[in-house]
């Protein structure tokens, strides 16, 4: 992937200045005239380095949209020393913020600094390399009934986190059908079957051993080759090998089957979030409600968080219909592209890697960047008693 500059300027001495670097490290350069401008170039850039100047009021703002809509690009502010705002800039996912006029010793560093980032997030997903010590998010994504979107939503905003640059597992704990590996176009020779049967002795050293990387970054653990395997899966197993990955990775994500069984309530007890996914189907709707009042009973309402999947496929039912039947507000609204869906599932390429700026796709990097963003909530203290209230042990 080729690497250009670019840059929303408004003097020619700063202009001149990153011209010149941009010659001595033999960059592309390009410079336009306004904001709309720059996000229209953006859409035919894999990876840059984005130089922003303007008024505090806005700059900021647009650095956040920028880093968030492309994951690929790093951008570094150009204030003057009045409006410099270091903290701002930090929240905004500014790399650096520079003063005008600038300095070359800084702008050099600065570009280095920037060009190590993509490289090392470059590599980092060609190497799918497994970090060390972590401390990761659950995000357990689950519906009522089978194809409402379950595993394309989780594999896709699996893809799209990696994209932010934090490492991502991902548990299929649809344990006798589950296809997980199939939408990442890969075969897993080892699952968590596999696991559970030879890596428990030790499972913090072992686990990893049964990861497949994906080069997006994501790791997956499978599930079992042959359906009847199952039945060897525990809750137990499940809460350990959940609290296994967490220790390597930032976020992990559960693809849940619709089913409420052991081994899911285990993985709902040790989600932080719970993305709930549904349609704009009256039946669906129903058993979501049911859903709702079933978390609620085990007091794990407050994680949930209502996925409103392919929602522009029904006139007849609105959006505040739906809500007003959950009665709760949806988080997230991803669109129908069937077009661009099949074809990713069918080819096994998450489509917000095989067409990152189609509209189903930035929603999904809208929702990974919203729960990228939250703060690990406080909600593990209710975990204790879920699996004796359900099974009475």
């Amino acid at each position: 992937m080729s690497l250009q500059w670019i840059a929303h300027l408004d003097d020619a001495q700063t202009e001149a200045a990153i011209q010149q670097m941009a010659r001595k490290r033999g960059r592309e350069f390009r410079i336009v005239s306004d904001y709309e401008e720059l996000k229209g170039k953006m859409e035919r850039i894999e990876r840059g380095i984005v130089f922003l100047a303007g008024s505090q009021e806005r700059i900021y703002d647009q650095c956040r949209e920028l880093t968030l809509q492309y994951p690929d690009v790093v951008v570094i502010l150009l204030v003057s020393a009045a409006d410099l705002n270091i903290k701002r800039s930090m929240h905004a996912g500014a790399l650096d913020v520079l003063t005008i006029p600038l300095r070359q010793e800084e702008l050099e560093q600065a570009i280095k600094e920037a060009e190590k980032r993509l490289s090392q997030k470059l590599s980092g997903m060609q190497r799918g390399e497994l970090p060390q010590k972590k401390q990761g998010r659950v995000l357990a994504v689950c519906g009522t009934k089978g194809g409402i979107g379950k595993t394309t939503i989780s594999v896709n905003t699996a893809a799209a986190v990696a994209k932010y640059g934090s490492s991502v597992a991902i548990l299929d704990l649809d344990l006798q059908f589950g296809d997980v590996a199939d939408f990442f176009d890969m075969v897993a020779k080892r699952t968590i079957y596999d696991w559970v049967k030879e890596g428990l002795p030790d499972p913090q050293g072992t686990i990893g051993k049964f990861l497949l990387p994906h080069e997006s970054g994501v790791h997956i653990l499978a599930a079992p080759q042959r359906p009847e395997f199952a039945e060897v899966i525990t809750g137990e197993h499940v809460s350990t090998a959940l609290a296994t990955l967490k220790d390597t990775h930032d976020v992990v994500l559960i693809d849940l089957p619709s089913a409420l069984l052991e081994t899911g309530l285990a993985a709902l007890d040790e989600a932080d979030e719970i993305l709930l996914v549904t349609s704009m189907e009256l039946p669906t709707l129903k058993n979501t409600k049911r859903f709702l009042e079933t978390v609620e009973s085990l007091g794990l309402k407050e994680r949930v968080k209502v996925i409103l999947n392919r929602d522009s496929e029904v006139t007849e039912i609105r959006l505040d219909t739906v809500e007003t039947i959950l009665a709760m507000s949806v988080y997230a609204r991803i669109p129908s592209e069937g077009k661009i869906v099949v074809p990713s599932v069918n080819r096994g390429i998450p489509f917000v890697l095989s067409s990152p700026r189609a509209n189903v796709s930035r929603s999904i990097y809208t929702l990974a960047a919203r729960l990228y963003k939250r703060e690990r909530s406080n909600l593990k203290a209710k975990k204790k008693s879920l699996l004796q209230r359900m099974f009475g042990r």
